[in-house]
C-alpha cells in the first residue's frame, strides 16, 4: 500500500507526503557484496516520505526531504541489514548573473546495522556536502563543475566498502 499527497500552494511552495507499507515474500537480499543472494521468506517495509520545495525569490529554490524507513525481517523480528531508518536532505539553488547557477546539497544518513559473525554491528551515520556550479551558454549548452563530498567524509553503505572521498568533476551538457 502506498498513499501519497501532492500539494502546491500557489507557485511558491510545493509539498509531497507519502506513507507506505509493504509485506514482501521472498525478498532477495544478501549479507555482503561477496555473499550469494538469498530470499527472506517474509519482510515488512514501511515508512514515510516528506518533501517540501519553496521558491521565496525568483532566483532561489530551497528543498527539504525526509525519509523514515522501518524494514524488518518478519521471521526474526529484526531490522533488515544496511537499511538506514532516517535520511534527510536539504538543498539550495541560486540562479543569478545571466544563467549562472550555484547548487548546494547537504545529505544526512542515519546509522544502520548489520551482522558480522552473528554479532550486531553498526555503520556510523554521516553527512555529505556537495556543491555544483553551472553556467548556461547560449540556449542549448551548459558548462558545469562539481565537488561531491566536499569535506572528504569517510563513510560506508556496506561494511568494509568505503565510498568515494572528495571528488571533483567538470562537464559540458547539451540540451537537445
Amino acid at each position: 500500500m502506498d498513499l501519497g499527497l501532492d500539494q502546491s500552494f500557489g507557485r511558491l511552495v510545493h509539498s509531497k507526503l507519502s506513507v507506505f507499507h509493504s509485506r514482501v515474500t521472498d525478498l532477495i537480499t544478501r549479507k555482503t557484496k561477496y555473499d550469494p543472494f538469498e530470499n527472506l521468506s517474509s519482510a515488512r517495509l514501511q515508512g514515510i516520505e516528506v518533501d517540501v520545495g519553496v521558491i521565496p525569490m525568483n532566483y532561489l529554490y530551497l528543498n527539504m526531504s525526509y525519509h523514515y524507513l522501518d524494514a524488518k525481517d518478519l521471521d526474526t523480528d529484526e531490522q533488515l541489514e544496511y537499511r538506514p531508518q532516517h535520511t534527510f536532505s536539504v538543498s539550495a539553488e541560486v540562479t543569478a548573473f545571466q544563467e549562472l547557477t550555484l547548487r548546494l546539497y547537504l545529505d544526512y544518513v542515519s546509522k544502520c546495522y548489520y551482522y558480522s559473525k552473528d554479532q550486531l554491528q553498526y555503520l556510523d551515520e554521516y553527512y555529505l556536502f556537495d556543491v555544483n556550479l553551472s553556467k548556461r551558454i547560449f540556449s542549448l549548452w551548459e558548462i558545469w563543475t562539481a565537488c561531491n563530498n566536499m569535506f572528504d567524509v569517510y563513510y560506508e553503505d556496506e561494511a568494509g566498502f568505503p565510498l568515494p572521498g572528495r571528488e571533483f568533476s567538470i562537464g559540458l551538457r547539451v540540451k537537445l
